[in-house]
């Protein structure tokens, strides 16, 4: 029973660690996020089509390699 009280006592104050650091934390505006947000998902965009255009590359190249039959 006694661990236990050790236990609930570390997450109590790891709890309190958590809100404190979230309480200091300084929160971007709305039009910060909404232009990080916008950057995020063209970069990722960006970076499936860079992917797909090598994966196609890659797929010709070793067919030509290769070839079936």
């Amino acid at each position: 029973m006694e661990r236990l009280r050790g236990v609930a006592g570390k997450l109590r104050g790891f709890v309190e660690g958590v809100v404190g650091e979230v309480r200091r934390t300084t929160w971007p505006a709305r039009q910060e996020l909404v232009e990080s947000t916008i950057v995020v998902i063209a970069m990722v965009v960006a970076l499936a089509a860079f992917l797909w255009v090598c994966d196609r590359f890659l797929i010709g190249l070793l067919q030509w390699i290769f070839p079936r039959g």
